[in-house]
């Protein structure tokens, strides 16, 4: 953010005369640059926020009170952290479901909480990969959240993304499968769920593209107001990911495109570098970190290439009003890593260190309320890690004035 600082110059003549008005209208409008931004700043918080392999996270207000908590999706338990308010998490005991690999908020059911829709993975050969909705009760002003009953998909999920498809106002499911070890069920293709506005999902019918897909994400990517999806595909075979457009009506076709061949596992997705259109950023298993630019009709080339990382985010973490870009490292190589972005799309390398643990998922957020964007790491084991944003935030002197005063 760019805040108008004015300089008040205090003249003290020795004569006692006041300042000369003609000397503060010279001095209006004089931009000065300040602070170059080079004084990045992370702190590990030393909390440990999971238990067993977590595969992602979700930073929201669960509770309303105004502080963002955790919903984190793993093999072994569903769960949620309340965030005290200065960053700090209890775990709240609660158990959502086992298998969970992506979990995405939104009001699903029109009574203003945030509810859930659950990407669930076979964890075992005997699972059958159905997706769950939870949906927030508000007891007493205690919000918690109850299985829905139904079961959505039949295969491995790797992947979800919310967003009204269909255009009725109501928040639809795209869901990115895959196929477990090439075992039956095996993926027919990604689908789409519409909902009814209370939170009841009926399958759109439409199964697309043949790839093993990892991840998902949503953006009117092509300029005509609908709501399109960027796919990140992986597996042993067909790894192109690719750009799905919507007609409107929630009717998904291939755009034709071609963004990479690597195993991509993970896709962001933001205007890099400020021409109004989103841009995508692909995390890899194989090969390396991989920016597309949007001409604004949804035609992507080819941009920036980073280090080796399989989860990817983006957010202004210093507070310019571009994106920068998070990394999340692959297992036995190098680090987690900060991108910063000069505003037009280009990225130097920020030189910190955010651990070496294994990342499956980031989540970017102002957990401690002090103005700034802070970083969870969502890994195995115990690796997942919050870091506290101590990064100085940029600002710019955009005017500079002198006012006149009288010495009595």
């Amino acid at each position: 953010m760019k805040h108008l600082v004015l300089t008040f110059f205090i003249g003290l003549l020795m004569l006692g005369l006041a300042l000369p008005l003609a000397y503060a209208e010279q001095s209006i409008n004089q931009p000065v640059a300040v602070n170059d931004q080079t004084a990045w700043s992370f702190v590990n918080s030393g909390q440990q926020l999971t238990i067993g392999k977590t595969n992602s996270v979700v930073l929201a207000d669960l509770n309303g009170n105004g502080n963002l908590d955790i919903l984190e999706s793993n093999d072994f338990q569903n769960r949620r952290w309340t965030n005290n308010g200065d960053g700090s998490f209890l775990f709240l005991p609660s158990n959502y479901g086992a298998g969970g690999n992506e979990s995405a908020l939104a009001d699903l059911n029109g009574d203003g909480l945030l509810d859930f829709f659950v990407a669930r993975k076979r964890v075992l050969t005997s699972d059958t990969g159905e997706n769950e909705v939870w949906l927030a009760v508000n007891n007493n002003s205690f919000i918690t959240f109850q299985n829905s009953g139904q079961k959505l998909g039949n295969t491995d999920s790797r992947g979800v993304a919310l967003a009204d498809l269909n255009g009725d106002g109501f928040v639809d499911a795209f869901v990115a499968n895959a196929s477990y070890r090439g075992e039956p069920p095996t993926s027919n293709g990604n689908t789409v769920w519409f909902n009814d506005g209370n939170g009841n999902f009926s399958d759109s019918g439409q199964l697309l593209g043949i790839s093993d897909s990892e991840a998902v994400a949503l953006a009117d990517l092509n300029g005509d107001g609908f709501v399109d999806a960027a796919v990140a595909n992986g597996g042993s075979n067909n790894r192109i990911s690719k750009v799905w457009f919507n007609d409107g009506s929630g009717n998904f076709s291939d755009s034709g495109q071609d963004l990479g061949t690597d195993w991509s596992l993970n896709v962001a997705i933001g205007d890099v570098n400020g021409d109004g259109h989103p841009d995508l950023v692909f995390g890899k298993l194989s090969g390396n970190v991989q920016l597309w630019l949007n001409n604004g009709s949804g035609v992507f080339s080819s941009g920036q290439t980073f280090a080796d990382g399989q989860s990817v985010a983006l957010g202004d973490l210093d507070g310019d009003d571009d994106l920068d870009l998070v990394i999340g490292k692959l297992a036995g190589v190098g680090s987690n890593q900060v991108w910063e972005n000069d505003g037009a799309g280009n990225f130097t390398n920020s030189g910190l260190s955010l651990g070496s643990e294994v990342v499956y998922d980031i989540a970017l957020g102002d957990v401690d309320r002090d103005g700034d964007l802070d970083i969870l790491f969502a890994g195995n084991g115990t690796d997942e890690v919050l870091w506290f944003n101590n990064t100085p935030q940029f600002f710019e002197v955009v005017a500079t004035i002198y006012l006149p005063m009288i010495i009595k």
